[in-house]
């Protein structure tokens, strides 16, 4: 919710202006991303629930791709990401 509050701040304070925000952060369980820009295209951001190239129960959220597999998929732009380790990953338009 925090967060979500956040991105709403910030997209009204910097409507005007160009800005890419990916943002990751943790409360140590869960894993939580954003991807979002204002006024230009967002920049790159995904996620792994199930890489072999990972440890064995890795989720894993980058701004590139960390290894070759076709594990990864891309946070869609405008999106909040909700990557819990025991359930499937979440995909909330901002």
């Amino acid at each position: 919710g925090a967060l979500g509050e956040i991105m709403s701040t910030l997209e009204v304070t910097l409507r005007d202006f160009k800005s890419q925000l990916n943002v990751i952060l943790s409360d140590g369980k869960n894993l939580y991303a954003v991807r979002h820009a204002t006024r230009m295209p967002c920049r790159p951001l995904y996620y792994t629930e199930h890489d072999p190239e990972l440890p064995t129960g890795a989720k894993v959220i980058a701004t590139t791709l960390l290894t070759s597999s076709d594990g990864w998929q891309e946070v869609p732009e405008h999106h909040f990401l909700v990557l819990p380790p025991d359930r499937p990953a979440e995909l909330l338009r901002l």
